[in-house]
């Protein structure tokens, strides 16, 4: 017999960054196709205290539990609860979905090494686990590449003159870091502290300090140059907690309780557009390739393009970057529409057609080949659509 009365959920999630606003949508997605939900959700943000409140009476919750009192206040309402944030509290439990960090190091690694970029340096805060787990990924990641990592961890007070002297152990921590050197940031602020703060020592961003966080169009934006940011999975971590509580609300066992997504996109902006590349004629075919990325292209335009033999060109190129020319021209093509379909709801043949494929069944065939996926599954992994 189906259930007639909809189930009470409450949501305790920021909603004032784009991490928080996504995840909730994606917890809408799933009750608008397997409700109805009665869904409570206030608006709030990431520093303000999130709470059920009282008098509330509802089947489940979905939380971003960030502090022990957060983790008991939660289980003193005797409902299931799941858990989506990526801060360690030894008191939470909870079933939960977080971000796979080493899925997220791993694609900031691959972002610099295709720059060129082969110094790594990462700016935390040692007072947070999750930026010290993310570290952690980072530098494994590091290794596994055969790059030089680096670390700088900020103090957690950074009001008044304690915020003037961090700023000014930073930029001399960036002063010393060998060039060029590419910089994760642990959070969208501390990417644009690491921008200013290069440029004030005379550095240039991208060429000399590239810098890369996390996503989020308003903030990274806000920077100048702008930020490059990691696409948080968030809405595909909003659907799985809301079909994780959904079980539980049902009485139903859980396949897994601790679930981690990974991000595979990468929205480049300004902060991170470099090629430290020595040979000039191989910086300039990779800039063609990237600032064609919507666009036919061939290996023979390039050459022809760069007055140079396609003989040599192709030699050079190999020897620069380990990976064929055309190699780099499908890589840089399906990375675009692989963001495309994680970020936007453009249809599937205008994504081919923006990603410079001749047809959308040439597309679906790469997309199949390259990733195990046709165009419209990975759509519905990344966004649950």
């Amino acid at each position: 017999m189906e259930r007639q009365a909809p189930f009470r959920v409450a949501v305790l999630v920021d909603t004032s960054s784009a991490w928080g606003r996504r995840l909730n949508q994606g917890i809408l997605l799933y009750a608008e196709r397997n409700g109805p939900w009665n869904i409570w959700v206030e608006p709030r943000g990431g520093s303000e205290t999130l709470r059920i409140p009282e008098g509330w009476s509802g089947h489940g919750i979905i939380a971003r539990v960030s502090s022990p009192a957060m983790a008991r206040h939660l289980q003193q309402q005797n409902l299931p609860v799941v858990n989506v944030s990526g801060i360690r509290v030894r008191e939470a439990t909870f079933p939960k979905v977080s971000i796979d960090n080493d899925a997220f190091a791993q694609l900031a690694v691959e972002h610099f090494l295709d720059r060129g970029v082969r110094h790594i340096a990462y700016v935390g805060l040692h007072a947070r686990p999750y930026s010290v787990d993310r570290q952690e990924a980072l530098a494994r990641a590091c290794e596994a590449a055969g790059c030089d990592f680096l670390v700088y961890h900020q103090v957690p007070d950074q009001s008044g003159r304690r915020w003037l002297r961090a700023r000014e152990r930073l930029g001399s921590w960036i002063e010393g870091l060998p060039k060029p050197v590419g910089i994760l940031a642990w959070a969208v602020r501390r990417g644009g502290d690491v921008i200013e703060e290069a440029m004030h020592r005379g550095f240039r961003v991208p060429d000399d300090v590239a810098v890369l966080g996390d996503d989020d169009e308003l903030l990274c934006n806000s920077v100048h140059p702008p930020l490059s940011g990691v696409v948080l999975p968030s809405e595909q971590i909003g659907l799985k907690a809301a079909a994780m509580i959904h079980a539980l609300m049902e009485g139903r066992p859980l396949d897994e309780r601790v679930i981690t997504v990974a991000p595979t996109a990468i929205e480049p902006r300004a902060s991170t557009d470099v090629l430290a590349i020595d040979d000039t004629e191989v910086a300039s075919a990779v800039r063609i390739i990237r600032n064609r990325a919507s666009n036919p292209l061939s290996v023979q335009e390039i050459a022809d393009t760069l007055a140079i033999s396609r003989r040599s060109l192709e030699r050079r190129f190999q020897q620069s970057l380990h990976r064929t020319m055309g190699d780099e021209i499908s890589r840089v093509h399906l990375e675009r529409a692989k963001l495309l379909l994680a970020t936007t709801d453009m249809p599937i043949p205008a994504v081919a057609d923006a990603s410079g494929y001749g047809s959308p069944e040439y597309f679906a065939r790469v997309m199949k080949r390259d990733t195990g996926l046709t165009p419209r599954q990975y759509r519905g992994q990344h966004q649950g659509r």
